[in-house]
């Protein structure tokens, strides 16, 4: 039961700063509406996630703040459901290079954040 608390109270926290993240964001678009929003949370999330990998290898394991972290606040703060319907979008709006390049570099530098959180590069 303690697990469903700690996912629960990180899910709530990353859903209100996610919910925050977007109304700082709503009227900021790159490049012809590029979803900048969405973006920083998602390399955000994938960022703390490679710290928390790189904690969880060099001591411990911490469950509680595995679940915490990972499982409940980056789960609330990133969104795929939200990646996905943007992407929809811009395919329904025939903005094909937007469409392509914002699935590009939220992949790469999703994977880039990870790495960059797991070395403590920055």
């Amino acid at each position: 039961m303690k697990s469903w608390f700690f996912v629960f109270i990180g899910g709530g926290a990353g859903s209100l700063l996610r919910y925050a993240t977007a109304k700082i964001f709503e009227d900021f678009k790159l490049l012809g509406g590029f979803p900048l929003a969405t973006f920083l949370a998602n390399m955000l999330s994938s960022f703390i996630i490679g710290i928390l990998l790189r904690y969880m290898h060099k001591s411990a394991p911490d469950n509680s703040l595995w679940l915490f972290l990972a499982v409940g606040f980056c789960g609330g703060f990133s969104t795929f459901s939200t990646f996905s319907l943007e992407s929809f979008r811009m395919i329904q709006n025939g903005q094909w290079l937007l469409f392509s390049s914002y699935i590009l570099l939220s992949i790469i530098f999703g994977i880039i954040m990870i790495f960059l959180g797991y070395q403590k590069i920055l």
